[in-house]
């Protein structure tokens, strides 16, 4: 694909968001010019529209500044840099280093930003973080007052698949903002609601910082906290909640080749696992070094889409790991999922440890497996089937 034609595709897909923001926009366009026209609003397209990873507002620099600084524990230092040099140029009215901006043409008052100034009680104004590509993509908005405080993030669930992830963190954070957290710092729920056909979570903010400790591996402290707040004893795996609902998954998977292998594949696991009693407690459900950063001793966590209760107690730990490799260490997905189980601690020679890490293996794969075949699926059907093959060596 061409430059010129990625552009052009990155482009109309942001141009068809923007109209969901602003839906009664005259026009929304994009322009290259380091000098745009005051009237209309204005987002600047960093690094670039063909490789957009963030629109921030041109009209207010603090806030453009701010919307830059956002860090986990995932950035290298070089990248945290750069983020921290495009912040410090915003602020002076660097904004012409960035030459790709979206005009909005709107005079109206039905726009998503009058509609967050009525829920906050004051004038808002919001960049929009466009992230990587994948099944369930959503615009994430970070709000900001007229001073360029931030104020909040929010989720616009835009289709199906994003709705059923939005409102189900929406669910999430209701359970775990009533608890005390020791290790962990997280958001918490601001409102809940509809808009426009679009569904709307709104969180607070976590200020993370842009300094990150050098730690190894997972914060195990705090996983283990989460784990053992929602403690259900010990069960059987193929009678914990995690385990119907797993099986139940198999209808959903439409290949029949992959849906048998999968079956087989729980039988299997079931067998292994046998008549012993096995801790269960909750997961995050897609705890990555890129969804948390480090506050002093405490961490901050955030997307909690996939949390769960009733799971068998260690998932996190594996899901960490496994990411890891996979993302960062590039090469066959395969032996990247295999390398990062083992990393995490797991070895097929061990039957407890073989129990464990398949069970993980088994739940990534009632997850992947059905995504693959909706639309954007293309985005994750290669990791589906090298998740059922691991699952498929560990078991033999």
């Amino acid at each position: 694909m061409s430059g010129e034609s990625k552009q052009s595709d990155a482009a109309g897909a942001l141009i068809e968001t923007l109209h969901l923001l602003w839906p009664d926009a005259d026009a929304v366009t994009l322009t290259r010019s380091r000098r745009t026209s005051r009237a209309g609003h204005h987002l600047i397209a960093i690094p670039n529209a063909a490789s957009p990873r963030l629109l921030v507002p041109l009209e207010n620099r603090a806030a453009a500044s701010r919307a830059m600084r956002r860090f986990s524990a995932s950035l290298s230092v070089k990248a945290t840099a750069e983020r921290l040099a495009g912040a410090a140029a915003l602020r002076v009215g660097g904004a012409a280093l960035f030459a790709d901006r979206f005009s909005i043409d709107h005079r109206g008052d039905d726009a998503l930003s009058d509609h967050l100034a009525e829920i906050f009680g004051r004038p808002v104004t919001f960049s929009i973080g466009v992230g990587t590509a994948r099944v369930n993509r959503k615009p994430i908005l970070q709000v900001f007052d007229e001073r360029g405080h931030s104020l909040a993030f929010v989720k616009v669930a835009t289709g199906q698949e994003s709705q059923v992830d939005v409102r189900g963190e929406a669910t999430a954070l209701e359970r775990l903002g009533t608890r005390e957290w020791e290790t962990m710092e997280i958001p918490r729920l601001i409102h809940r609601g509809e808009w426009r056909g679009l569904f709307l979570l709104v969180i607070t903010s976590l200020h993370t910082r842009a300094r990150q400790p050098k730690r190894a591996g997972p914060p195990i402290r705090a996983m283990d906290e989460l784990a053992r707040s929602f403690d259900e004893g010990a069960q059987r795996l193929d009678e914990a909640p995690w385990w119907d609902r797993t099986i139940a998954q198999a209808e959903l998977i439409p290949d029949p080749e992959q849906r048998r292998a999968y079956q087989f594949a729980a039988e299997r696991l079931a067998d292994l696992a046998g008549a012993r009693r096995r801790a269960i407690g909750a997961w995050h459900g897609d705890w990555t070094s890129w969804n948390m950063a480090w506050r002093g001793e405490r961490v901050q966590v955030w997307d909690w889409e996939r949390f769960q209760t009733g799971v068998p107690v260690g998932l996190d730990r594996y899901h960490y790991y496994v990411n890891d490799s996979v993302v960062l260490g590039g090469g066959d997905i395969a032996a990247a999922i295999d390398r990062g189980l083992r990393t995490a601690g797991a070895a097929p020679e061990d039957r407890e440890q073989l129990v464990s890490a398949s069970s993980y293996l088994l739940t990534m794969a009632s997850r992947y497996l059905p995504a693959a075949h909706r639309d954007g699926g293309h985005l994750i059907r290669e990791r589906s089937v090298a998740t059922l093959e691991v699952l498929d060596r560990w078991l033999s």
